[in-house]
C-alpha cells in the first residue's frame, strides 16, 4: 500500500515541481483575464498582438513591463526550466503560449495545448490536455493553476502512470491514480487530493480500486485516506470504518487480512493496520484471531530519527496467558558514542509449553581514531514448572592505540549463572591486559591474563574446567624480510618467536615458567620440471621449563604437483611431525603425525571433472578412505553429481550420493538428491526442491524429502502462487508444522516476503566436496 501512497504524493509533487518554475518568475504583467473559446484552451491571439520567436532560452529580463515576452520568459534567465511554444505573445496585458507548448525541467518535461499568465501577476493557468513525463512516470490533467505567490496549485481531472522502474523495488505492475481534483499548498508541506482512487489494473473497468472522498499527504512521509473503500470488480466489497494511514517509508502496510491454519493455532485470521503518530514514530495494530489461542492483540512500533531506531513489538493473547515481546532500539548518541538495546520475553508462546523466558542485552561503545571501548552487560532467565536457571555477563574492554607502532588493551568478563535452585552459582572473573610495540627488525607483545573463582568450592564443577593464566608472558617475532641475517639455509625465509613466560594451569594445580623457540623454514613453491612443482616448509619448536623437563617438535611438509596432458592433475603430499620429551602445560601438547594424502583429478572445463583421493597413516598404520566425486553437465542446463567412498581397512562402501540440478532461467529449477546404501542396498533418502513457473501466471514451489526406513515424506512444504492480474495470491501447507495458510495481496503493496520451506535447520544432503 506504500507504493499507492508513494505514488499518489509523486503526481502531487510533480505538478508542484512544474509549476513552481513558472510561479517563481517575477516579471509577469498586469493585465485582464483572457476568454477561452474553449474550455481549457486559450483563445487564438489578435492581429493586433504581437508575435515573438517560437523558442526561448535563458533572456534577460527587466522588472515588471507592462508589455512584451519577458513577461511570460523572465523566469527562464536563471535556467529552471525551458520553453517552447507556436505563439508566445501578449494580448490585453495578458501573457499567453500557444500551440505545442513544452518546457522541461531537470528530467521531467511538461506539454500542453496552452499557457495563461492572469493580470493579477501570480496566477499561472496551463491548458489543454496537460502531460507531466518521465521514463518512468506520466500524468495528463485537464488544467493546473498556479499562484505563484504562495505556491498553492490546483489541477483538475488528473491521471498519473507509474511504472515499476520509478520504485526501488517490491512493485510488479504500473500504478494508475485518478483524481477529481489536486491541491497543494505552501512549500507542498501538505497535499489534498478530492475524488480519488488508485489501482494497479490497467482494465477500463479495473478488477479492484482504493476510493476515498479526500486524501490528504504529507510528501515523503505519510498519507491519509479518508474512510476509503475498497471496490472489486466497481462492487464496494469493504468500506474502512476508520481514516487508513499509510507510511511512505515502511514496508509492512497491510489491510487485507492472512488465512490459515497450524497445528498450535488451528485456523486463523490475523490483522494489521498500520498507524503513523508523526514522522518519527509509526507500527502496526494487530489482531489475531484463532481457534485455539482465541483473541491476540498486539502492536510493532518503530522509532525512527536521525540518532536513534527502536522497534518494539508485543503481542497478548489472554486466553492462554501468553506474551510475546522484543525491544531493539539503537542510539548514535554521539559521532563517538553508540548503545545497543535488545530485550525478549516469551511466556506461554505455545511451540515451547508452558516456559517463560526472559532475556537483556545492553552495549554501549565508544570508538575514536585512536581507541575504541565496549561496556556490555547481558542477562537471561528461564523458567519451566519448578526448574528456573539464570544466568548473568558484564564485560568491559578498552583497545588503545599509541601512535603507528605501539598499542595495548585491557579486557575484563564477569559471569555468574545458576541452573537450578538446588545447584550452587558458578561465579567467575576473567581479566587480561596486553601490550604491543613494533619496531623495524621486530615487534614484541606482553599478554597477562588470569581467571579468578569467585565462588569458591561452592560450584563443584569448577574441578572440571581447565584454564590457564599468563602471568605474564612475553613473545618476541620476527622474519628474514626484516633481519636479513638470520637465514640459517642461505636463501630459504625463515619466521622466529620467543616466548618467555609464568604460566598456572587449572585444575592441575601446575605453577611453571617456560621459555620457548619456533622456527618455520621455507614455504614457498619452486618448478621442477616445466609440468610439475614442489612446496617444502619445516618447522622446529623447543620448549624448556623450570622443573627441568623440556620437549621439542621436528616437523616438515612436502607437497608435489604433477600435470598429466591437458586434463589431469596429480597432487602427493607428505607430513611428518614428532614431539619429543616432555611438556607439562597443555599449550605445548602436540600429537604425533605421519601420514602421505594423494589426490588425482581430470578436468574437463565446462563438461566434466573425476576427483579421486586417499592417503596412508603411518602412526596407525591404516589406510585412509577412498574417496571418489563425479560432475557432468548433462547439458547446458543440467548437472549430474555424484560421491562415494571405500573404507579399504573396514572392506566397505560408504553410501552413494547423488544429485541432479535443471535450472531454465525463466521457467523451472530443479534439484533431486538420493543417498543410496551399497552395503545394504538400501535406497536411504529422496529430495527434491522445485520451483517451476507452470504458467505465465501460476507458480509452484515445493520441497519434499522421502525417507527410505519409514517409506514415507518426513518433509513437505508446497506453495502455489498466482497472478490474478492485478492480485497475487498463494495457498502453502508445511507437513513439519501442519500450518496450512492463504495469502492474497496487491501486486502494488507488497508486505515482506514469508520464508518458504522449513526453518527448522537444514536438511542433510551432502554434495560434491563433502567428506565423510
Amino acid at each position: 500500500m506504500g507504493r499507492l501512497v508513494r505514488m499518489v504524493l509523486l503526481v502531487m509533487g510533480l505538478w508542484y515541481a512544474a509549476g513552481p518554475a513558472v510561479a517563481q518568475s517575477e516579471s509577469v504583467p498586469s493585465a485582464q483575464p483572457r476568454p477561452s473559446d474553449a474550455p481549457g484552451v486559450p483563445t487564438p491571439p489578435g492581429t493586433d498582438a504581437p508575435e515573438t520567436p517560437r523558442s526561448a532560452g535563458p533572456a534577460a529580463s527587466s522588472p515588471r513591463p507592462q508589455l512584451g515576452l519577458e513577461a511570460i520568459t523572465g523566469a527562464l534567465k536563471e535556467g529552471r526550466f525551458q520553453l517552447q511554444a507556436e505563439h508566445l505573445g501578449v494580448r490585453e496585458g495578458a501573457a499567453y503560449a500557444e500551440g505545442g507548448v513544452r518546457a522541461v525541467s531537470g528530467n521531467m518535461t511538461l506539454t500542453a495545448d496552452g499557457a495563461v499568465v492572469e493580470p493579477d501577476q501570480v496566477t499561472v493557468h496551463l491548458l489543454g490536455h496537460v502531460v507531466i513525463g518521465s521514463p518512468q512516470m506520466q500524468t495528463t490533467a485537464t488544467s493546473i493553476e498556479i499562484n505563484i505567490e504562495t505556491n498553492h496549485w490546483r489541477s483538475t481531472e488528473a491521471h498519473t502512470e507509474v511504472k515499476p522502474g520509478f520504485f526501488e523495488g517490491g512493485v510488479e505492475s504500473p500504478l494508475f491514480v485518478r483524481a477529481r481534483t489536486l491541491e497543494g499548498t505552501r512549500g507542498g508541506e501538505l497535499v489534498e487530493a478530492r475524488g480519488a482512487s488508485g489501482t494497479t489494473c490497467d482494465r477500463e473497468q479495473p478488477h479492484y480500486d482504493l476510493r476515498s472522498s479526500k486524501i490528504t499527504a504529507i510528501p515523503g512521509r505519510k498519507v491519509i485516506f479518508r474512510k476509503p473503500s475498497l471496490y472489486v470488480f466497481g462492487h464496494r466489497l469493504v468500506r474502512f470504518p476508520f481514516n487508513l494511514a499509510l507510511s511512505l517509508e515502511s514496508k509492512q502496510n497491510k489491510f487485507i487480512p492472512e488465512f490459515g491454519q497450524s497445528e498450535v493455532e488451528g485456523y486463523f485470521a490475523k490483522l494489521a493496520y498500520l498507524y503513523v503518530l508523526n514522522p518519527e514514530n509509526s507500527g502496526l495494530l494487530r489482531l489475531n484471531v484463532t481457534q485455539k489461542r482465541g483473541t491476540g492483540l498486539g502492536f510493532d512500533h518503530t522509532l525512527e530519527t536521525t540518532q536513534q531506531h527502536g522497534e518494539l513489538a508485543v503481542l497478548w493473547e489472554p486466553k492462554e496467558g501468553a506474551l510475546s515481546s522484543r525491544l531493539d532500539h539503537r542510539w548514535q548518541i554521539s559521532q563517538e558514542m553508540s548503545s545497543e538495546l535488545t530485550s525478549n520475553l516469551q511466556r506461554n508462546s505455545g511451540y515451547y509449553g508452558e516456559t517463560e523466558t526472559l532475556s537483556n542485552n545492553w552495549t554501549l561503545r565508544r570508538a575514536t581514531t585512536e581507541a575504541n571501548s565496549q561496556l556490555g552487560f547481558q542477562q537471561s532467565v528461564s523458567q519451566s514448572g519448578s526448574s528456573t536457571s539464570r544466568s548473568f555477563t558484564s564485560a568491559f574492554s578498552h583497545q588503545q592505540r599509541q601512535g603507528a607502532n605501539t598499542d595495548w588493551s585491557v579486557r575484563s568478563n564477569y559471569r555468574s549463572s545458576r541452573y537450578s535452585s538446588s545447584q550452587a552459582a558458578d561465579e567467575e572473573l576473567q581479566s587480561s591486559f596486553e601490550y604491543g610495540h613494533r619496531a623495524r627488525a621486530y615487534d614484541w607483545r606482553v599478554v597477562a591474563d588470569k581467571r579468578h573463582d569467585l565462588d569458591g568450592s561452592s560450584y563443584t564443577g569448577d574441578s572440571s574446567y581447565r584454564y590457564l593464566n599468563r602471568l605474564p608472558q612475553f613473545t618476541f617475532n620476527t622474519d628474514s624480510t626484516r633481519m636479513p641475517n638470520i637465514k640459517p639455509l642461505g636463501r630459504i625465509g625463515t619466521q622466529a618467536t620467543v616466548e618467555l613466560g609464568r604460566y598456572e594451569q587449572r585444575p592441575d594445580n601446575v605453577t611453571i615458567s617456560r621459555a620457548a623457540l619456533k622456527l618455520d623454514l621455507g614455504g614457498s613453491e619452486r618448478r621442477i620440471t616445466g609440468s610439475s612443482r614442489l612446496r617444502t616448509a619445516a618447522r622446529y619448536y623447543q620448549a624448556f621449563y623450570d622443573d627441568g623437563s623440556a620437549q621439542y617438535l621436528l616437523g616438515a611438509t612436502s607437497q608435489l604437483r604433477q600435470e598429466l596432458g591437458n586434463h589431469w592433475n596429480l597432487q602427493t603430499s607428505l607430513n611428518y611431525f614428532r614431539p619429543n620429551g616432555f611438556a607439562p602445560l597443555q599449550l605445548d601438547y602436540w600429537s604425533r603425525q605421519e601420514d602421505m594424502q594423494f589426490q588425482a583429478v581430470r578436468l574437463s572445463p565446462n563438461r566434466s571433472r573425476i576427483d579421486m583421493s586417499g592417503g596412508y597413516d603411518f602412526v596407525g598404520n591404516q589406510w585412509r578412505t577412498l574417496l571418489g566425486q563425479f560432475e557432468y553437465m548433462t547439458s547446458r542446463s543440467s548437472k549430474l553429481e555424484m560421491q562415494t567412498g571405500y573404507d579399504l581397512e573396514a572392506a566397505m562402501w560408504r553410501p552413494l550420493n547423488a544429485r541432479w540440478t535443471f535450472v531454465h532461467p525463466r521457467e523451472m529449477s530443479l534439484a533431486l538428491g538420493a543417498q543410496y546404501q551399497i552395503e545394504d542396498s538400501q535406497l536411504r533418502q529422496i529430495t527434491m526442491d522445485l520451483d517451476w513457473l507452470v504458467t505465465p501466471r501460476t507458480r509452484l514451489e515445493l520441497q519434499t524429502t522421502y525417507s527410505g526406513y519409514t517409506h514415507a515424506l518426513d518433509e513437505m512444504d508446497v506453495r502455489v502462487t498466482r497472478d490474478l492480474h492485478c492480485w497475487i495470491g498463494s495457498v502453502a501447507y508445511s507437513r513439519l508444522t501442519g500450518e496450512f495458510q492463504v495469502n492474497l495481496g496487491l501486486k502494488a503493496f507488497p508486505s515482506e516476503k514469508t520464508n518458504f520451506g522449513s526453518t527448522r535447520g537444514a536438511r542433510f544432503e551432502s554434495g560434491a566436496g563433502a567428506s565423510f
